[in-house]
C-alpha cells in the first residue's frame, strides 16, 4: 500500500476457522438448549439422558477439531454437573442413583489417546508436578483402600484422577492452547 510516496505493510490476513467449528458451535448450542428447555418442562429423566449423551457428542466433535475447546468444555462440565445432578433429583422427586456425575469422567478419559500419543512429553522436567501430584493422588488410593474399601476410594480416584489426566492431555498439546489464547 502507498500513500504519498511512503510505503506501508499490508497487514497479514488470518485464517478465518469459522467453517470448520460452525457445525462444532450448532451442537453446543442445540445441547445447551435442549438441557434447559427441559430443565423448565420438569423433565428430570429426558434431561439426565440428554445431558450425558451430549456431552459425550460434543465432546468428541471438540476433541476432533480443537483440543483447546474440547478441554474448555470439559471444564464447564465438571462445574456444571452436580447442579444439573441437583436439577434431575429435584425433578424427578427423588435421589437419582444413576450419577450424572460419571459422565465427566468419561469425557475426560477421551483425551487419553493424546498422552499415549505423546507420551514422551510427560517425560520432561516440566511435566515433575503433575507426576508428583499423581503420586499423592496413588498413595491417597491405597490409604483410602485400606481405610474405606476398594469401591469408596476408587470412586475418589476418578475424582482426582480426572483433572490431573486433563492437565497432562493441555501439558501435551501445550502449542494448541497457546494458538487458541492468542485467537
Amino acid at each position: 500500500m502507498q500513500v504519498s510516496g511512503a510505503t506501508f505493510p499490508r497487514r497479514p490476513r488470518t485464517v478465518r476457522t469459522a467453517g470448520i467449528f460452525a457445525m462444532d458451535r450448532r451442537a453446543i448450542g442445540l445441547y445447551g438448549i435442549a438441557c434447559v428447555a427441559f430443565a423448565f418442562a420438569h423433565q428430570g429423566r429426558l434431561l439426565e439422558l440428554v445431558f450425558s449423551a451430549g456431552a459425550v457428542v460434543v465432546a468428541f466433535l471438540l476433541l476432533r477439531h480443537s483440543f483447546a475447546r474440547y478441554l474448555s468444555f470439559v471444564v464447564w462440565l465438571f462445574m456444571l454437573a452436580p447442579e444439573v445432578r441437583r436439577v434431575v433429583d429435584f425433578y424427578s422427586g427423588a435421589f437419582s442413583g444413576q450419577s450424572l456425575f460419571m459422565v465427566t469422567p468419561l469425557v475426560s478419559v477421551m483425551s487419553l489417546p493424546l498422552l499415549v500419543k505423546r507420551r514422551d512429553m510427560l517425560l520432561q522436567r516440566r511435566a515433575v508436578p503433575l507426576l508428583l501430584t499423581g503420586t499423592g493422588i496413588l498413595y491417597g488410593f491405597v490409604m483410602g483402600v485400606l481405610n474405606a474399601g476398594l469401591f469408596a476410594a476408587t470412586y475418589d480416584l476418578v475424582y482426582w484422577a480426572f483433572p490431573i489426566l486433563l492437565a497432562a492431555a493441555a501439558l501435551t498439546e501445550w502449542e494448541a492452547m497457546t494458538k487458541f489464547a492468542t485467537q
